[in-house]
């Protein structure tokens, strides 16, 4: 009985052996961190635009989605526990006025919502968009 018991524990004895355990494991580490944190970002209209662009430290954003919604996630470190978008919105010429609702998921915080609105002409926005969040204790 007892060599039987013996030829199970030797098995799973080298399941355990290093030279078995080859995937690589990242741990956590301040490095990893300061790589940022996946973010997911939503962008509703109120009337479909002709031309939408989001930027994050001089790079447009490659936006999914089309109509009265467009999409995009991405990594991006929160400096200042805060993320700033830069985001043109153009309607049609003669267009009622347009509004973005813009709303940003970070991972592990509160979503957040902010509305960017056209004046009554119509007119394309241009604005920079500030989500902050409370530091982590």
């Amino acid at each position: 009985m007892a060599a039987c018991l013996a030829l199970l524990v030797i098995p799973l004895s080298r399941i355990n052996h290093p030279a078995f355990n080859r995937m690589p494991v990242e741990k956590a580490s301040p490095e990893n961190q300061d790589a940022g944190s996946p973010v997911h970002v939503v962008l509703r209209f109120v009337h479909a635009p002709q031309t939408v662009t989001l930027i994050r430290e001089g790079k447009a954003l490659l936006l999914q989605g089309s109509g009265l919604e467009r999409t995009v996630d991405g990594v991006w470190p929160l400096q200042d526990d805060a993320l700033e978008f830069a985001v043109t919105a153009a309607w049609e010429p003669g267009a009622a006025p347009g509004m973005v609702e813009m709303k940003v998921a970070p991972d592990g915080r509160a979503e957040q919502l902010q509305n960017i609105w056209s004046d009554e002409t119509g007119a394309p926005v241009e604005e920079v968009v500030r989500f902050t969040w409370r530091k982590k204790s």
